[in-house]
């Protein structure tokens, strides 16, 4: 199925199966790392994911979590800054600071020489590879944890939104889905004029018909998990289409069949992988 939303128009539910690279390339390289988004805009990707979270002096940096300690070198650079939970969090960090660090990937990668970007840095490498390609990759924002950040004092969603505005990105058809866990986010951010895509991410349960049709009302598509979309046996994709919301579920790794399972028999609109020259081969 592709969806067609008048307000919306063609893009970017004229094109099936959309493969989003999950935090960029982030099987072969850091995670939201400008590296890592590179290498995903090489092999093909039709969307970067960056998540966003806030620095002390509100810049909004790339990074999965509220706390820096996974995918950087803090603890070793600024060891007396956790707070009483034993955790380092950006909130707690100027920009200057964060500069300071290295995106070593965590666990799953041990690189040194990579660093953690800001939000504005990712858009001017997307704008910069998409004028010197002539390709239109578009870019999947998801904003972390917009409660923390409101009891911070941060304020995420307006300062997401004017980098929005000041990169082209607050029309309709704009080549922007913005996402969150946090349906309120979604609801601030279109009242602030934002007209691109919203994607409502799920967890938990599986919502029900008239949770999808509420959904609806403040959202385009839906992000569920992949088991989300199995435990349902493929009736949350067919109620969400019928309610005219693309599924986008999450997240894929390298299992191939897996992905092409995904995209062939349960008709998802797009999906994010970590990584994206897997998916688009499923989806050949």
């Amino acid at each position: 199925m592709n969806i067609r939303s008048g307000e919306l128009g063609e893009w970017p539910w004229s094109r099936p199966g959309l493969v989003v690279a999950h935090r960029g390339a982030s099987g072969y390289l850091p995670e939201h790392t400008l590296e890592a988004y590179s290498m995903a805009y090489g092999l093909g990707a039709d969307m970067l994911e960056p998540d966003l979270v806030l620095t002390a002096d509100d810049v909004a940096i790339c990074m999965h979590d509220v706390h820096l300690e996974r995918v950087t070198d803090v603890a070793q650079r600024f060891p007396g800054r956790a707070r009483t939970d034993g955790r380092f969090y950006a909130a707690d960090f100027t920009l200057d600071e964060i500069r300071e660090l290295s995106a070593t990937g965590g666990d799953r990668h041990r690189f040194r020489g990579c660093s953690v970007p800001t939000f504005q840095e990712f858009l001017a490498l997307v704008a910069h590879l998409n004028e010197r390609t002539g390709r239109e990759v578009g870019i999947v924002p998801e904003l972390k944890a917009p409660d923390f950040h409101r009891r911070e004092k941060r304020p995420l969603e307006e300062v997401y939104v004017q980098a929005l505005r000041e990169a082209g990105y607050d029309e309709p058809g704009a080549l922007c889905i913005t996402q969150s866990f946090e349906p309120d986010a979604l609801v601030r951010v279109r009242d602030a004029g934002i007209r691109s895509t919203m994607l409502e991410l799920l967890g938990g349960e599986a919502p029900d018909r008239s949770q999808l049709a509420e959904i609806a009302k403040r959202a385009e598509a839906i992000g569920p998990s992949k088991t989300m979309i199995e435990a349902t046996k493929g009736q949350l994709v067919r109620e969400a289409h019928e309610l005219r919301l693309a599924v986008i579920p999450y997240t894929f790794k390298e299992d191939e069949d897996e992905t092409r399972r995904f995209f062939q028999d349960h008709d998802v609109d797009a999906l994010f992988s970590d990584f994206p020259d897997v998916a688009l081969r499923a989806r050949s």
